[in-house]
């Protein structure tokens, strides 16, 4: 199957992303907790308005939980994608995606495969996570 030229370089830049959504889910999920923990304070009143520290944390968690639901869905997909493929496929995932090499031939002489077979790992990853996130109807 052929994936569309624009889907193909959109599902290529999250695999790109994937060690940044990572990083920012942990950080969120972390400053969420940290701000509930930190926001009940002494009692003692501040300033001249009524606080209701149950409603502005409800409000934040409102407003940062579809944040959180996106990257979310994105993480478990590749790690779908990635629990359904061959270790080899894990190992160019990390090397080419993770790292960021952009070395074709010496990704394929250190993993020991021809260049047509980067192609292949390459193609089928994409497939796969797009498969995974929705955006593909049928596997390529």
């Amino acid at each position: 199957m052929r994936i569309d030229r624009v889907l193909y370089k959109y599902i290529e830049r999250e695999l790109y992303n994937y060690p940044g959504n990572v990083r920012e889910l942990e950080l969120e999920r972390e400053s969420i907790l940290d701000s509930m923990s930190s926001s009940l304070g002494d009692g003692q009143p501040r300033g001249n308005k009524t606080s209701n520290p149950t409603l502005s944390k409800v409000e934040r968690l409102m407003s940062e939980s579809t944040i959180i639901v996106s990257m979310d869905r994105r993480v478990r997909a590749l790690e779908r994608t990635l629990q359904r493929l061959s270790p080899a496929h894990r190992d160019f995932f990390k090397m080419v995606y993770c790292e960021c090499r952009r070395d074709k031939l010496n990704i394929c002489d250190e993993l020991f495969i021809s260049g047509s077979t980067y192609d292949n790992y390459k193609h089928q990853l994409i497939a796969l996570y797009g498969y995974e996130l929705g955006i593909l109807d049928v596997l390529a």
